[in-house]
């Protein structure tokens, strides 16, 4: 590894602790109104570091216990060291504090970071100004607040994250609903032109539909089976006989009517102006139907199938932030605690995110290469070097870049047959064996997940 290129990419790339540095932190509150109007036992930055420390590191119960814990940890190396900080006091101050607090320092590393991002290498993607996916996790919440979010079942309580992710690997737009909210009536469109999006079923619209292609944007969803489109014009030969015709997705379906790997027509859909295409691709036995109103001779059925894959990335976004960040079951009993939580929970996300770009840059490995999964539990296990490094101003440490590009943050390259888990094992720990300069501490806890 090239451990001299390290200095220079952390000084081109550590705008990160200016934008949650003290000063900045605390713009922002008053901006917010969420500062502090008097002399508080539990200042504004101090609120903030504690928050995104604990909510990485919590699970289940317990979330004001820890973060006020944890404050009271962190306030030995100020000018006031507390003794003791009460989880009612942490909780007042969850409500207290606008969420929007937490929003704006998301949006700002987000805004200050976007040109040090780098988007999945997709050559057919290029064309567009921008790629999105769209799609709606759900979160369970406190019986409590079963009138503000209600559930599908009655008596419950449950969220519903919608969110905008950008092929950056990053969310761009969220929007939190009660469980019952339909998607299709969440609106995500940025009216600029050439914008390319993909969503599942939940989101189909024929309004939607119309709305992006008046738009000179581009979209692409799976056909819905209750769909009836009407062929048109076949861009594919021999279905010479559905021309016409209005057809359903089970005869579709049907592979005595069907011959070949793949079906290429341009339709109607009802309510729909203009005609878009209907792509078929038969995968392992399988019928895949997208639709889209991307014509280009290019974007062959092969690659619409595989460009419609790249949405399995949303869903591993949801499943880290559910599981690792531990938002499966979310702890907070009102609306602002709620949203400081999710928040607090994409702000360590997005670190994450920053971090690997880091590493990628300061050893020439390509992010797309990188776990996520792995990196995020790395960051979470040293989280309270980094957070607090950024807050007061010093660059993330370089030793976990250095872990970050070792074999324990890349992803594993596919092997034929299966390894057994004790040689596994046997070569984490060489391998932890031989990487300088990582502190013991952050050794051990390694060695502990590894037992």
């Amino acid at each position: 590894m090239k451990q001299d290129i390290i200095p220079t990419q952390l000084n081109k790339c550590d705008a990160l602790r200016v934008v949650l540095g003290k000063e900045r932190v605390n713009s922002i509150a008053e901006k917010c109104n969420a500062g502090d109007v008097r002399r508080r036992k539990l200042p504004t930055e101090l609120f903030v570091e504690s928050a995104l420390l604990t909510v990485s590191e919590k699970q289940g119960h317990g979330f004001y216990a820890k973060q006020a814990a944890t404050a009271c940890r962190l306030s030995q190396d100020s000018d006031k060291p507390m003794d003791i900080l009460s989880k009612s006091a942490v909780g007042k101050q969850m409500l207290k504090r606008d969420w929007k607090l937490f929003m704006e320092l998301f949006s700002g590393i987000l805004k200050s970071h976007w040109h040090l991002l780098s988007p999945l290498d997709k050559h057919y993607l290029r064309r567009f100004k921008d790629a999105r996916i769209v799609d709606s996790t759900v979160g369970g919440l406190n019986k409590v607040l079963c009138r503000e979010f209600r559930a599908n079942e009655e008596g419950e309580a449950a969220l519903k994250i919608h969110t905008v992710f950008d092929l950056k690997l990053v969310p761009v737009g969220l929007w939190v609903t009660e469980q019952r909210y339909a998607d299709v009536n969440f609106r995500f469109l940025t009216g600029e032109k050439n914008v390319f999006y993909m969503f599942d079923l939940g989101y189909w619209c024929f309004e939607l539909f119309a709305d992006i292609m008046e738009q000179g944007s581009f979209f692409l969803s799976r056909l819905r089976s209750d769909c009836d489109p009407r062929i048109c014009e076949f861009l594919s030969p021999g279905y010479s006989a559905f021309n016409g015709r209005r057809i359903r997705l089970s005869e579709l379906k049907d592979c005595n009517l069907l011959g070949g790997n793949t079906f290429d027509a341009m339709v109607k859909l009802p309510g729909v102006r203009e005609k878009v295409r209907l792509v078929g691709l038969k995968h392992k036995g399988e019928w895949y139907f997208y639709v889209t109103n991307i014509t280009d001779e290019d974007f062959t059925p092969q690659v619409i199938y595989e460009i419609y894959r790249l949405r399995w990335q949303i869903e591993l976004f949801f499943k880290w932030l559910k599981r690792i960040l531990a938002l499966e079951h979310i702890t907070g009993e009102r609306v602002n605690s709620i949203m400081s939580e999710i928040y607090a929970a994409m702000i360590v996300y997005l670190i994450t995110r920053m971090m690997i770009e880091q590493a990628s840059h300061a050893y020439g490995i390509n992010f797309e290469k990188f776990s996520l999964e792995k990196c995020l539990n790395l960051v979470m296990l040293n989280c309270g070097e980094i957070i607090t490094g950024l807050i007061h101003g010093e660059p993330p440490p370089d030793y976990l870049l250095r872990l970050m590009a070792s074999p324990l943050g890349l992803k594993e390259k596919p092997r034929r047959k299966a390894a057994k888990a004790p040689v596994l094992l046997r070569k984490m720990h060489w391998i932890l064996d031989r990487l300088d300069g990582i502190p013991e501490s952050c050794l051990r806890r390694l060695r502990l997940i590894l037992a």
